[in-house]
Protein backbone atom coordinates (compact mmCIF):
# COMPACT_ATOMS: atom_id res chain seq x y z
CA UNK A 1 0.00 0.00 0.00
CA UNK A 2 1.42 2.94 -0.94
CA UNK A 3 1.08 6.20 0.88
CA UNK A 4 -1.42 8.65 -0.01
CA UNK A 5 -0.92 12.39 0.02
CA UNK A 6 -3.39 14.45 0.48
CA UNK A 7 -3.43 18.09 0.52
CA UNK A 8 -4.92 20.02 2.79
CA UNK A 9 -7.40 22.83 2.78
CA UNK A 10 -6.76 25.67 0.38
CA UNK A 11 -4.87 28.91 1.91
CA UNK A 12 -6.53 30.39 4.88
CA UNK A 13 -7.83 34.40 3.81
CA UNK A 14 -7.11 37.47 5.65
CA UNK A 15 -10.96 37.41 6.57
CA UNK A 16 -10.48 33.95 7.35
CA UNK A 17 -7.23 34.02 9.67
CA UNK A 18 -8.47 37.44 11.20
CA UNK A 19 -11.86 35.08 12.21
CA UNK A 20 -10.15 32.52 13.87
CA UNK A 21 -7.63 34.25 15.45
CA UNK A 22 -10.70 36.25 17.18
CA UNK A 23 -12.38 33.02 17.72
CA UNK A 24 -12.14 32.99 21.81
CA UNK A 25 -11.36 37.28 21.67
CA UNK A 26 -14.56 38.58 20.15
CA UNK A 27 -15.67 40.10 23.01
CA UNK A 28 -12.30 42.21 23.71
CA UNK A 29 -12.60 43.19 20.33
CA UNK A 30 -16.28 44.06 20.01
CA UNK A 31 -15.61 46.47 23.19
CA UNK A 32 -12.63 47.84 21.63
CA UNK A 33 -14.59 48.93 18.44
CA UNK A 34 -17.26 50.11 20.64
CA UNK A 35 -15.21 52.43 22.86
CA UNK A 36 -12.60 53.66 19.93
CA UNK A 37 -16.00 54.59 17.69
CA UNK A 38 -17.47 56.00 20.68
CA UNK A 39 -14.72 58.50 21.37
CA UNK A 40 -13.46 59.03 18.32
CA UNK A 41 -16.94 59.48 17.00
CA UNK A 42 -17.62 61.78 20.00
CA UNK A 43 -16.25 64.86 18.72
CA UNK A 44 -18.10 65.49 15.82
CA UNK A 45 -21.50 65.16 18.65
CA UNK A 46 -19.43 68.15 20.96
CA UNK A 47 -19.34 69.96 17.81
CA UNK A 48 -23.33 69.72 17.72
CA UNK A 49 -23.55 70.59 21.65
CA UNK A 50 -21.41 73.55 20.95
CA UNK A 51 -23.43 74.59 18.87
CA UNK A 52 -26.49 74.69 21.23
CA UNK A 53 -24.58 76.15 23.59
CA UNK A 54 -23.85 79.24 21.33
CA UNK A 55 -27.57 79.91 20.31
CA UNK A 56 -28.14 79.43 23.92
CA UNK A 57 -25.75 81.72 25.03
CA UNK A 58 -27.53 84.75 23.15
CA UNK A 59 -30.18 83.92 24.76
CA UNK A 60 -32.20 84.57 28.40
CA UNK A 61 -32.82 80.40 29.19
CA UNK A 62 -29.58 80.24 31.50
CA UNK A 63 -31.10 77.57 33.06
CA UNK A 64 -31.58 75.83 29.80
CA UNK A 65 -27.40 76.84 28.99
CA UNK A 66 -26.30 75.43 32.22
CA UNK A 67 -27.78 72.10 32.22
CA UNK A 68 -26.63 72.06 28.69
CA UNK A 69 -22.65 72.88 29.74
CA UNK A 70 -23.04 70.27 32.34
CA UNK A 71 -24.41 67.75 29.79
CA UNK A 72 -20.94 68.56 27.98
CA UNK A 73 -19.01 68.00 30.75
CA UNK A 74 -20.71 64.27 31.18
CA UNK A 75 -19.90 63.54 27.53
CA UNK A 76 -16.03 64.64 27.90
CA UNK A 77 -15.78 62.77 31.27
CA UNK A 78 -17.20 59.42 29.68
CA UNK A 79 -14.95 59.58 26.26
CA UNK A 80 -11.76 60.10 28.58
CA UNK A 81 -13.13 56.95 30.72
CA UNK A 82 -13.89 54.97 27.41
CA UNK A 83 -10.43 56.37 26.09
CA UNK A 84 -9.30 54.42 29.22
CA UNK A 85 -11.09 51.38 28.92
CA UNK A 86 -9.94 51.06 25.02
CA UNK A 87 -6.62 51.20 26.04
CA UNK A 88 -7.28 48.43 28.40
CA UNK A 89 -9.25 46.27 26.44
CA UNK A 90 -7.33 46.64 23.17
CA UNK A 91 -3.69 47.16 24.06
CA UNK A 92 -3.44 45.51 27.76
CA UNK A 93 -5.82 42.07 27.05
CA UNK A 94 -5.87 41.93 23.20
CA UNK A 95 -2.90 42.35 21.47
CA UNK A 96 -0.78 40.32 24.17
CA UNK A 97 -3.40 37.30 23.83
CA UNK A 98 -3.35 37.74 20.20
CA UNK A 99 0.38 37.77 19.70
CA UNK A 100 0.82 34.96 22.31
CA UNK A 101 -2.19 32.80 20.35
CA UNK A 102 -0.72 33.63 16.97
CA UNK A 103 3.08 32.35 17.81
CA UNK A 104 1.88 29.69 19.52
CA UNK A 105 0.01 28.18 16.40
CA UNK A 106 2.07 28.97 13.47
CA UNK A 107 5.48 27.94 15.45
CA UNK A 108 3.38 24.79 16.11
CA UNK A 109 2.11 24.69 12.59
CA UNK A 110 5.40 25.18 11.02
CA UNK A 111 7.13 22.50 13.92
CA UNK A 112 4.43 20.11 11.86
CA UNK A 113 5.09 20.62 8.27
CA UNK A 114 6.81 18.09 6.62
CA UNK A 115 10.99 17.67 6.02
CA UNK A 116 10.41 18.53 1.94
CA UNK A 117 8.81 22.22 3.21
CA UNK A 118 11.59 23.03 5.28
CA UNK A 119 13.88 22.30 2.69
CA UNK A 120 12.29 24.11 0.60
CA UNK A 121 11.74 27.17 2.78
CA UNK A 122 14.81 29.03 4.65
CA UNK A 123 14.93 29.33 8.05
CA UNK A 124 15.22 32.98 7.58
CA UNK A 125 12.17 33.97 5.50
CA UNK A 126 10.03 31.62 7.84
CA UNK A 127 10.99 33.63 10.64
CA UNK A 128 10.43 36.43 8.92
CA UNK A 129 6.87 35.66 7.89
CA UNK A 130 5.95 34.40 11.54
CA UNK A 131 7.56 37.80 12.67
CA UNK A 132 4.63 39.58 10.30
CA UNK A 133 2.21 37.26 11.51
CA UNK A 134 2.76 38.53 15.07
CA UNK A 135 3.06 42.17 14.33
CA UNK A 136 0.45 42.62 11.47
CA UNK A 137 -2.71 40.89 13.09
CA UNK A 138 -2.92 43.95 15.56
CA UNK A 139 -1.90 46.33 13.26
CA UNK A 140 -4.53 45.26 10.70
CA UNK A 141 -7.40 44.99 13.81
CA UNK A 142 -6.46 48.63 14.32
CA UNK A 143 -6.96 49.16 10.89
CA UNK A 144 -9.78 47.89 10.92
CA UNK A 145 -10.86 49.96 13.85
CA UNK A 146 -9.62 53.28 11.98
CA UNK A 147 -11.20 52.71 8.86
CA UNK A 148 -14.63 51.94 10.95
CA UNK A 149 -14.16 55.59 12.49
CA UNK A 150 -13.79 56.84 9.36
CA UNK A 151 -17.21 55.95 8.55
CA UNK A 152 -19.05 56.53 11.66
CA UNK A 153 -17.08 60.16 11.78
CA UNK A 154 -18.96 60.80 8.00
CA UNK A 155 -22.18 59.66 9.19
CA UNK A 156 -22.14 61.35 12.31
CA UNK A 157 -21.03 64.74 10.64
CA UNK A 158 -23.86 64.30 8.16
CA UNK A 159 -26.37 64.12 10.79
CA UNK A 160 -24.85 67.46 12.45
CA UNK A 161 -24.66 69.05 9.42
CA UNK A 162 -27.87 68.04 8.19
CA UNK A 163 -30.11 71.21 9.99
CA UNK A 164 -27.12 73.38 8.86
CA UNK A 165 -28.11 72.95 5.24
CA UNK A 166 -28.10 69.72 2.60
CA UNK A 167 -25.17 71.22 0.78
CA UNK A 168 -22.63 70.95 3.72
CA UNK A 169 -23.88 67.28 3.49
CA UNK A 170 -23.61 66.68 0.26
CA UNK A 171 -19.56 67.92 0.09
CA UNK A 172 -18.69 65.54 2.90
CA UNK A 173 -20.18 62.92 1.19
CA UNK A 174 -18.50 63.58 -1.91
CA UNK A 175 -15.29 64.22 -0.19
CA UNK A 176 -15.57 60.66 1.62
CA UNK A 177 -16.64 59.01 -2.30
CA UNK A 178 -13.31 60.82 -3.81
CA UNK A 179 -11.18 59.13 -0.87
CA UNK A 180 -12.34 55.80 -1.40
CA UNK A 181 -12.38 56.21 -5.33
CA UNK A 182 -8.89 57.39 -5.00
CA UNK A 183 -7.97 54.46 -2.94
CA UNK A 184 -9.17 52.06 -5.12
CA UNK A 185 -7.80 53.56 -8.25
CA UNK A 186 -3.89 53.12 -6.58
CA UNK A 187 -5.11 49.95 -5.00
CA UNK A 188 -4.23 47.45 -7.39
CA UNK A 189 -0.53 48.98 -8.03
CA UNK A 190 0.00 49.68 -3.86
CA UNK A 191 -0.47 45.49 -3.85
CA UNK A 192 1.61 44.37 -6.49
CA UNK A 193 4.62 47.13 -5.25
CA UNK A 194 3.56 45.77 -1.72
CA UNK A 195 4.10 42.16 -2.62
CA UNK A 196 7.68 43.21 -4.06
CA UNK A 197 8.44 45.02 -1.34
CA UNK A 198 7.78 41.90 1.10
CA UNK A 199 9.34 39.64 -0.57
CA UNK A 200 12.61 41.24 -0.89
CA UNK A 201 12.65 42.16 2.79
CA UNK A 202 12.17 38.87 3.39
CA UNK A 203 15.11 37.24 1.26
CA UNK A 204 17.03 39.98 2.82
CA UNK A 205 16.16 38.48 6.32
CA UNK A 206 17.26 35.08 4.38
CA UNK A 207 20.34 36.96 3.52
CA UNK A 208 21.31 37.58 6.58
CA UNK A 209 20.76 34.49 8.56
CA UNK A 210 22.82 32.81 6.20
CA UNK A 211 25.99 35.12 6.15
CA UNK A 212 25.63 35.12 9.93
CA UNK A 213 25.40 31.11 10.15
CA UNK A 214 28.13 31.01 7.84
CA UNK A 215 30.72 33.64 9.27
CA UNK A 216 33.54 31.42 9.92
CA UNK A 217 33.85 29.86 6.02
CA UNK A 218 33.43 33.92 5.51
CA UNK A 219 36.24 34.99 7.26
CA UNK A 220 38.52 31.88 6.54
CA UNK A 221 38.54 32.57 2.87
CA UNK A 222 38.47 36.02 3.26
CA UNK A 223 34.91 36.35 1.63
CA UNK A 224 33.68 39.26 3.61
CA UNK A 225 33.56 41.64 0.70
CA UNK A 226 31.55 39.17 -1.57
CA UNK A 227 29.03 38.88 1.35
CA UNK A 228 28.89 42.66 1.30
CA UNK A 229 28.70 43.18 -2.27
CA UNK A 230 25.68 40.15 -3.10
CA UNK A 231 23.96 41.62 0.31
CA UNK A 232 24.52 45.41 -0.94
CA UNK A 233 22.59 44.41 -4.31
CA UNK A 234 19.42 42.60 -2.41
CA UNK A 235 19.34 46.22 -0.16
CA UNK A 236 19.57 48.48 -3.50
CA UNK A 237 16.63 46.01 -4.47
CA UNK A 238 15.07 46.67 -1.62
CA UNK A 239 15.53 50.52 -1.96
CA UNK A 240 14.10 50.42 -5.49
CA UNK A 241 11.11 48.21 -4.12
CA UNK A 242 10.42 50.79 -1.12
CA UNK A 243 11.31 53.96 -3.45
CA UNK A 244 8.64 52.59 -6.07
CA UNK A 245 6.08 52.07 -2.95
CA UNK A 246 6.46 55.94 -1.89
CA UNK A 247 6.30 57.23 -4.86
CA UNK A 248 2.63 55.41 -5.86
CA UNK A 249 2.39 56.66 -1.43
CA UNK A 250 2.66 60.36 -2.66
CA UNK A 251 0.48 60.30 -5.08
CA UNK A 252 -2.48 58.52 -3.57
CA UNK A 253 -2.00 61.35 -0.39
CA UNK A 254 -1.47 64.51 -2.79
CA UNK A 255 -4.62 63.26 -4.57
CA UNK A 256 -6.23 63.01 -1.34
CA UNK A 257 -5.02 66.32 0.02
CA UNK A 258 -6.03 68.06 -3.27
CA UNK A 259 -10.02 66.72 -2.93
CA UNK A 260 -9.86 67.59 0.99
CA UNK A 261 -8.23 71.39 -0.53
CA UNK A 262 -11.32 71.35 -3.14
CA UNK A 263 -14.27 70.71 -0.46
CA UNK A 264 -12.82 72.66 2.58
CA UNK A 265 -12.70 75.65 0.11
CA UNK A 266 -16.40 74.64 -1.17
CA UNK A 267 -17.39 74.84 2.39
CA UNK A 268 -16.14 78.23 3.29
CA UNK A 269 -17.94 79.58 0.24
CA UNK A 270 -21.28 78.21 1.35
CA UNK A 271 -20.56 79.16 4.71
CA UNK A 272 -19.97 82.73 3.60
CA UNK A 273 -22.20 82.99 1.28
CA UNK A 274 -24.38 81.73 3.69
CA UNK A 275 -23.92 84.37 6.50
CA UNK A 276 -24.04 87.34 4.07
CA UNK A 277 -27.09 86.15 2.11
CA UNK A 278 -28.79 83.51 4.01
CA UNK A 279 -29.50 82.25 7.85
CA UNK A 280 -26.12 81.00 8.50
CA UNK A 281 -25.64 81.86 12.34
CA UNK A 282 -22.57 81.67 14.40
CA UNK A 283 -23.14 78.13 15.61
CA UNK A 284 -23.86 76.93 12.24
CA UNK A 285 -20.34 78.55 10.88
CA UNK A 286 -18.66 76.91 14.26
CA UNK A 287 -20.38 73.84 13.83
CA UNK A 288 -19.45 73.52 10.36
CA UNK A 289 -15.67 74.39 10.85
CA UNK A 290 -15.16 72.54 13.50
CA UNK A 291 -16.41 69.41 11.92
CA UNK A 292 -14.25 70.11 8.39
CA UNK A 293 -11.17 70.77 10.66
CA UNK A 294 -11.51 67.47 12.75
CA UNK A 295 -12.37 65.75 9.66
CA UNK A 296 -9.34 67.39 7.89
CA UNK A 297 -6.65 66.35 10.81
CA UNK A 298 -8.54 62.60 11.23
CA UNK A 299 -8.69 62.42 7.42
CA UNK A 300 -4.44 63.44 7.44
CA UNK A 301 -3.62 61.46 10.08
CA UNK A 302 -4.70 58.50 8.42
CA UNK A 303 -3.30 58.58 5.57
CA UNK A 304 -0.17 56.17 6.83
CA UNK A 305 -3.14 53.81 7.48
CA UNK A 306 -4.39 53.34 3.78
CA UNK A 307 -0.18 53.43 3.24
CA UNK A 308 0.30 51.06 5.73
CA UNK A 309 -2.70 48.77 5.92
CA UNK A 310 -2.41 47.65 2.45
CA UNK A 311 1.09 46.99 3.04
CA UNK A 312 0.17 45.00 6.45
CA UNK A 313 -2.45 43.02 4.54
CA UNK A 314 0.07 42.01 1.79
CA UNK A 315 2.77 40.78 4.23
CA UNK A 316 0.19 38.58 5.98
CA UNK A 317 -1.24 37.49 2.86
CA UNK A 318 2.39 36.42 1.59
CA UNK A 319 2.83 34.82 5.34
CA UNK A 320 -0.53 32.87 5.18
CA UNK A 321 0.40 31.36 1.70
CA UNK A 322 3.85 30.08 2.98
CA UNK A 323 2.31 28.97 6.44
CA UNK A 324 -1.24 28.00 5.67
CA UNK A 325 0.57 26.24 2.07
CA UNK A 326 -1.53 23.47 1.09
CA UNK A 327 0.63 20.24 1.98
CA UNK A 328 1.08 16.47 1.17
CA UNK A 329 -0.06 14.73 4.63
CA UNK A 330 2.78 12.58 6.06
CA UNK A 331 0.10 10.20 7.31
CA UNK A 332 -2.42 7.41 5.51
CA UNK A 333 -6.13 8.27 7.32
CA UNK A 334 -5.90 5.09 8.70
CA UNK A 335 -2.19 5.10 10.17
CA UNK A 336 -1.44 3.14 13.85
CA UNK A 337 1.15 3.64 15.62
CA UNK A 338 4.51 1.66 15.42
CA UNK A 339 5.38 -0.70 17.78
CA UNK A 340 8.57 -2.87 17.60
CA UNK A 341 10.71 -4.98 19.68
CA UNK A 342 14.36 -5.17 17.78
CA UNK A 343 12.43 -5.32 14.42
CA UNK A 344 13.56 -6.76 11.38
CA UNK A 345 13.57 -4.22 8.84
CA UNK A 346 12.88 -5.40 4.98
CA UNK A 347 13.25 -3.06 1.36
CA UNK A 348 11.42 -4.97 -1.05
CA UNK A 349 11.83 -3.93 -4.65
CA UNK A 350 12.57 0.15 -3.73
CA UNK A 351 12.81 2.35 -6.43
CA UNK A 352 13.42 5.69 -6.12
CA UNK A 353 14.84 9.48 -7.95
CA UNK A 354 15.04 12.49 -6.48
CA UNK A 355 13.39 13.61 -9.59
CA UNK A 356 16.02 15.78 -11.47
CA UNK A 357 18.18 12.77 -13.12
CA UNK A 358 16.71 10.12 -15.03
CA UNK A 359 18.52 7.78 -13.70
CA UNK A 360 16.96 6.25 -10.29
CA UNK A 361 19.43 6.39 -6.93
CA UNK A 362 17.97 3.25 -6.25
CA UNK A 363 16.11 0.74 -8.34
CA UNK A 364 14.31 -2.37 -7.43
CA UNK A 365 16.13 -2.19 -4.73
CA UNK A 366 15.90 -5.38 -2.02
CA UNK A 367 17.52 -5.78 1.45
CA UNK A 368 16.44 -7.87 4.39
CA UNK A 369 18.03 -6.97 7.99
CA UNK A 370 16.89 -9.39 10.29
CA UNK A 371 15.61 -8.52 13.63
CA UNK A 372 19.05 -7.82 16.36
CA UNK A 373 21.41 -7.65 13.24
CA UNK A 374 24.22 -4.73 12.96
CA UNK A 375 25.10 -4.05 9.19
CA UNK A 376 27.31 -1.94 7.65
CA UNK A 377 26.93 0.25 4.07
CA UNK A 378 29.85 0.87 1.92
CA UNK A 379 29.91 2.96 -0.42
CA UNK A 380 31.63 5.85 -2.86
CA UNK A 381 29.98 9.17 -2.11
CA UNK A 382 26.36 9.44 -3.92
CA UNK A 383 25.63 6.09 -4.32
CA UNK A 384 22.48 6.53 -1.93
CA UNK A 385 23.65 5.32 1.09
CA UNK A 386 22.20 8.64 3.17
CA UNK A 387 19.24 8.32 1.20
CA UNK A 388 18.15 4.82 2.51
CA UNK A 389 18.20 6.19 5.85
CA UNK A 390 15.90 9.12 4.68
CA UNK A 391 13.58 6.66 2.77
CA UNK A 392 13.61 4.35 5.64
CA UNK A 393 12.61 7.11 8.01
CA UNK A 394 9.72 8.39 5.36
CA UNK A 395 11.37 11.83 4.72
CA UNK A 396 11.24 10.58 1.06
CA UNK A 397 8.29 8.88 -0.36
CA UNK A 398 9.76 5.84 -2.45
CA UNK A 399 8.58 5.56 -6.15
CA UNK A 400 7.60 1.87 -6.08
CA UNK A 401 8.18 -1.11 -3.44
CA UNK A 402 7.54 -1.05 0.26
CA UNK A 403 9.92 -0.91 3.14
CA UNK A 404 9.00 -2.68 6.14
CA UNK A 405 9.61 -3.10 9.81
CA UNK A 406 8.37 -6.02 11.57
CA UNK A 407 6.26 -6.43 8.54
CA UNK A 408 4.59 -3.53 8.95
CA UNK A 409 4.46 -1.11 5.81
CA UNK A 410 6.35 2.03 7.13
CA UNK A 411 3.73 3.95 5.02
CA UNK A 412 0.60 2.34 7.42
CA UNK A 413 1.98 3.81 10.51
CA UNK A 414 2.43 7.55 11.76
CA UNK A 415 5.46 9.28 11.15
CA UNK A 416 5.96 10.46 14.79
CA UNK A 417 5.95 7.02 15.99
CA UNK A 418 8.34 5.86 13.47
CA UNK A 419 10.94 8.02 14.58
CA UNK A 420 10.33 7.05 18.23
CA UNK A 421 11.49 3.45 17.52
CA UNK A 422 14.53 4.55 15.53
CA UNK A 423 17.51 6.33 17.05
CA UNK A 424 19.96 8.55 14.20
CA UNK A 425 23.16 9.79 14.46
CA UNK A 426 24.34 11.71 11.17
CA UNK A 427 27.57 12.95 9.72
CA UNK A 428 26.17 17.17 11.05
CA UNK A 429 25.75 17.39 14.75
CA UNK A 430 22.60 19.74 15.24
CA UNK A 431 22.81 21.22 19.27
CA UNK A 432 20.00 23.25 20.39
CA UNK A 433 21.78 26.27 21.86
CA UNK A 434 21.28 24.82 25.23
CA UNK A 435 23.23 23.75 28.22
CA UNK A 436 24.51 20.41 27.87
CA UNK A 437 22.57 18.39 29.87
CA UNK A 438 19.41 19.77 28.28
CA UNK A 439 20.67 18.41 24.68
CA UNK A 440 21.55 15.05 26.08
CA UNK A 441 17.72 14.80 28.15
CA UNK A 442 16.77 15.54 24.61
CA UNK A 443 16.71 12.17 24.06
CA UNK A 444 14.55 11.44 26.64
CA UNK A 445 12.25 14.05 28.40
CA UNK A 446 12.15 13.97 31.77
CA UNK A 447 15.06 11.53 32.40
CA UNK A 448 16.96 11.61 36.02
CA UNK A 449 20.12 13.29 36.33
CA UNK A 450 21.68 9.98 36.83
CA UNK A 451 20.17 8.55 33.17
CA UNK A 452 21.89 11.03 31.89
CA UNK A 453 25.39 11.13 33.44
CA UNK A 454 25.26 7.76 32.52
CA UNK A 455 24.86 8.04 28.97
CA UNK A 456 27.49 10.48 28.85
CA UNK A 457 29.92 8.03 30.21
CA UNK A 458 28.78 5.59 27.61
CA UNK A 459 29.51 8.12 24.69
CA UNK A 460 33.03 8.96 26.36
CA UNK A 461 31.49 12.49 26.97
CA UNK A 462 31.50 12.36 30.89
CA UNK A 463 35.07 13.63 31.40
CA UNK A 464 35.41 16.49 28.86
CA UNK A 465 31.74 17.25 30.14
CA UNK A 466 32.93 17.94 34.13
CA UNK A 467 36.45 19.27 33.23
CA UNK A 468 34.08 22.34 31.87
CA UNK A 469 33.86 25.51 34.03
CA UNK A 470 29.93 24.98 33.76
CA UNK A 471 30.20 21.02 33.48
CA UNK A 472 27.03 19.79 32.79
CA UNK A 473 25.11 23.62 32.07
CA UNK A 474 27.84 24.23 30.29
CA UNK A 475 25.83 26.57 27.16
CA UNK A 476 26.24 24.91 23.54
CA UNK A 477 25.13 25.39 19.96
CA UNK A 478 26.26 26.20 16.45
CA UNK A 479 27.71 29.62 17.55
CA UNK A 480 29.00 29.07 20.89
CA UNK A 481 32.47 28.11 20.85
CA UNK A 482 32.62 26.08 24.00
CA UNK A 483 32.97 22.68 22.87
CA UNK A 484 34.71 20.76 19.91
CA UNK A 485 33.28 18.87 16.77
CA UNK A 486 34.09 15.71 18.26
CA UNK A 487 32.92 16.84 21.83
CA UNK A 488 30.00 17.83 20.01
CA UNK A 489 29.46 14.60 18.30
CA UNK A 490 29.68 12.62 21.13
CA UNK A 491 27.10 14.59 23.07
CA UNK A 492 24.45 13.68 20.10
CA UNK A 493 26.06 10.59 20.46
CA UNK A 494 24.79 10.36 24.91
CA UNK A 495 21.23 11.67 23.24
CA UNK A 496 20.54 8.69 21.25
CA UNK A 497 22.26 6.36 23.73
CA UNK A 498 19.56 8.14 26.20
CA UNK A 499 16.78 7.63 23.89
CA UNK A 500 17.48 3.59 23.40
CA UNK A 501 15.55 2.92 20.85
CA UNK A 502 15.19 -0.37 19.04
CA UNK A 503 16.52 0.41 15.45
CA UNK A 504 19.56 2.24 15.55
CA UNK A 505 21.12 4.37 12.10
CA UNK A 506 24.44 6.25 12.35
CA UNK A 507 25.61 8.04 9.16
CA UNK A 508 29.14 8.90 9.56
CA UNK A 509 28.61 9.13 12.96
CA UNK A 510 32.01 9.49 13.72
CA UNK A 511 33.96 10.92 10.97
CA UNK A 512 34.80 14.22 13.04
CA UNK A 513 36.51 12.40 16.22
CA UNK A 514 40.39 11.86 16.41
CA UNK A 515 41.83 8.30 16.56
CA UNK A 516 41.30 7.47 20.33
CA UNK A 517 38.21 9.08 20.59
CA UNK A 518 36.84 7.13 17.33
CA UNK A 519 38.07 3.58 19.66
CA UNK A 520 36.06 4.81 22.46
CA UNK A 521 32.85 5.48 20.64
CA UNK A 522 33.02 2.68 18.26
CA UNK A 523 33.11 0.13 21.49
CA UNK A 524 30.47 2.55 23.03
CA UNK A 525 28.40 2.08 19.81
CA UNK A 526 28.78 -1.60 20.09
CA UNK A 527 27.93 -2.09 23.78
CA UNK A 528 24.71 0.50 22.25
CA UNK A 529 23.38 -2.05 19.00
CA UNK A 530 23.82 -4.96 21.14
CA UNK A 531 20.41 -6.96 19.98
CA UNK A 532 19.60 -3.93 18.61
CA UNK A 533 18.73 -3.88 14.54
CA UNK A 534 21.64 -1.47 13.17
CA UNK A 535 22.30 0.19 10.11
CA UNK A 536 25.48 1.71 10.10
CA UNK A 537 27.16 4.24 6.89
CA UNK A 538 30.66 5.19 7.37
CA UNK A 539 33.95 5.80 4.90
CA UNK A 540 36.01 4.62 7.26
CA UNK A 541 36.08 0.98 6.97
CA UNK A 542 37.45 0.37 10.24
CA UNK A 543 34.37 1.36 12.05
CA UNK A 544 32.72 -1.36 10.95
CA UNK A 545 34.88 -4.50 11.53
CA UNK A 546 33.02 -5.63 14.62
CA UNK A 547 29.49 -5.29 12.49
CA UNK A 548 27.34 -8.64 11.64
CA UNK A 549 27.38 -7.72 8.28
CA UNK A 550 28.66 -5.48 5.77
CA UNK A 551 27.21 -4.43 2.22
CA UNK A 552 28.98 -2.84 -0.45
CA UNK A 553 26.81 -0.80 -2.61
CA UNK A 554 27.43 0.63 -6.29
CA UNK A 555 24.83 1.79 -8.97
CA UNK A 556 21.74 1.31 -7.00
CA UNK A 557 22.62 -2.22 -6.26
CA UNK A 558 24.39 -4.58 -3.77
CA UNK A 559 27.44 -6.17 -5.59
CA UNK A 560 28.94 -7.20 -2.01
CA UNK A 561 27.80 -9.16 0.76
CA UNK A 562 29.23 -10.47 3.95
CA UNK A 563 31.23 -9.84 6.92
CA UNK A 564 34.86 -8.03 7.02
CA UNK A 565 36.96 -11.28 7.01
CA UNK A 566 34.25 -12.95 4.11
CA UNK A 567 34.49 -9.63 2.26
CA UNK A 568 38.26 -9.55 2.34
CA UNK A 569 38.47 -12.91 1.11
CA UNK A 570 36.93 -12.38 -2.11
CA UNK A 571 39.52 -10.35 -3.24
CA UNK A 572 36.57 -7.65 -4.53
CA UNK A 573 35.35 -4.09 -4.28
CA UNK A 574 35.68 -4.39 -0.59
CA UNK A 575 38.91 -5.67 -0.23
CA UNK A 576 40.20 -2.41 -2.87
CA UNK A 577 38.75 -0.09 -0.80
CA UNK A 578 40.35 -1.64 2.68
CA UNK A 579 43.93 -1.97 0.80
CA UNK A 580 43.28 1.99 -0.37
CA UNK A 581 42.80 3.23 3.40
CA UNK A 582 45.22 0.65 4.77
CA UNK A 583 48.42 2.28 2.38
CA UNK A 584 46.56 6.00 3.44
CA UNK A 585 46.49 5.12 7.27
CA UNK A 586 50.29 4.25 6.83
CA UNK A 587 51.25 7.20 4.91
Amino acid sequence: MHLSYKHTSRTTSISSFIKKSLKSLWPYFLLSAFCFVFVGSVSIYRAKIIREIIILSQGKDHHKLGSLIFYYSIVLGVESILWVVFHFFFRKKLVPKLRYQTISKYVDKTLGKSYLFHQKNHSGILSNHLTNLTDNLPLILEGILKWLLVFCNLSFSCYALAPIGGVYVLLFLSMAVGIFAIVAMFNKKFSLQSSLYTKQKATISSEIVDIFSNILSIKLFSRESLAQEEHQESISKLYLRESSLAKTTIKRSTAIGVLQLLINIGNLAFLLYGTIYGNITIGDFVVVLTINEYLRKNISWNIPLFNDFSRYIEETKVALKVLEAPQRKEDVPSAHPLCVGNGEIKFENVTFNYGVVKTPVWENFSLTIPEGQSIGIVGASGEGKSTLIQLLLRLYKVDSGKILINGININDVTQKSLFKQIGVLTQEVSLTNNSIIDNIEFGKSGATKDEIFNAARKAYAHDFIISKPDGYNTNVGSASGMISGGEAQRVAIARVILKNAPILLMDEATAQLDAISEKQVMNATMNLISGKTAIIIAHKLSTLLRLDRIIVVEGGKIIEDGNHKTLLAKKGRYEELWEKQHETSLG
